[in-house]
């Protein structure tokens, strides 16, 4: 009996070590800006505009910015969030507004809008959590 459970144990052992040798390799395969697409809010820079999301929302819900302006959310949450365009769930209205992955609590993701428009957004995790982003020239 211990014979097997020893083998059970070793084939789960080898089965995490797989799963995380082919993660790192996937990481390591993307491109440097993909990498690079989370950061720690510490990296905020002064001109960027900042969207919290907190455990009851967006703060602020709706900003305007300048065409070319960077706008950052930043996860002050205690779960993964994932900032999108509308629709829900394709993010098909400004599609490049979509990091398209979570991404975890104290990080943030940015995005430069080069679109004049009025750009709704939601929480693609939680899609009654709700945002605007006017683009003025």
């Amino acid at each position: 009996m211990n014979n097997k459970k020893l083998t059970i144990t070793i084939l789960i052992l080898a089965l995490v070590a797989g799963a995380v040798w082919i993660f790192k390799a996937e990481n390591t395969n993307k491109p440097q800006s993909e990498r690079e697409k989370f950061f720690s809010k510490d990296q905020i820079s002064s001109s960027d505009v900042v969207i919290r999301q907190t455990e009851s929302g967006y703060e602020p819900e709706t900003i305007t910015i300048k065409k070319g302006q960077r706008v950052v959310w930043v996860n002050e949450t205690n779960t993964f969030i994932w900032p999108a365009s509308n629709l829900h769930p394709t993010h098909n209205i400004y599609p490049e507004f979509d990091p398209r992955e979570p991404f975890d609590k104290g990080m943030a993701w940015s995005f430069t809008f080069d679109e004049v428009g009025e750009w709704s957004f939601h929480d693609h995790l939680k899609p009654n959590r709700r945002g605007m982003v006017k683009v003025e020239e």
